[in-house]
């Protein structure tokens, strides 16, 4: 499965990495969790999911937009907080105080797939009230 998954060789505390995730919902400012330089960070994630089938965790990552590498950034921290190498508190921070940069792993290519992507088409006759 090399390239299709990506293959960590240590158990990951599962439960924590949702608990985690939550943090990642609703509209924030991502600048701790993309790379390169942008003149907006914001973005929002409607939700993300989790199914996990014996040793596979599937992540799925909805949003209204997402930033270079950003995914690949939030798995990675999420990886972090299973390996117990942070807590979820250093994801919040990240998120709170974007003027202090920190970096957590990147999660690889590996099993990042673009499942589909929706636009949405504004009618010419809507108004905004």
């Amino acid at each position: 499965y090399e390239g299709y998954y990506y293959q960590i060789k240590r158990k990951l505390n599962y439960n924590k990495m949702k608990d985690a995730s939550k943090l990642f919902i609703g509209t924030h400012d991502f600048r701790n969790f993309v790379s390169g330089y942008r003149d907006d960070y914001i973005s929002t994630i409607y939700s993300i999911s989790f199914k996990k089938r014996r040793d596979l965790i599937k992540i799925t990552f909805v949003g209204k937009g997402f930033y270079r590498y950003m995914v690949r950034h939030l798995v990675g921290a999420l990886v972090d907080v299973g390996k117990d190498k942070i807590s979820k508190d250093v994801i919040r921070e990240m998120l709170e105080k974007t003027d202090e940069f920190k970096s957590l792993s990147v999660a690889p290519a590996d099993g990042l797939y673009l499942k589909k992507i929706n636009y949405e088409k504004k009618d010419k006759f809507t108004k905004n009230i």
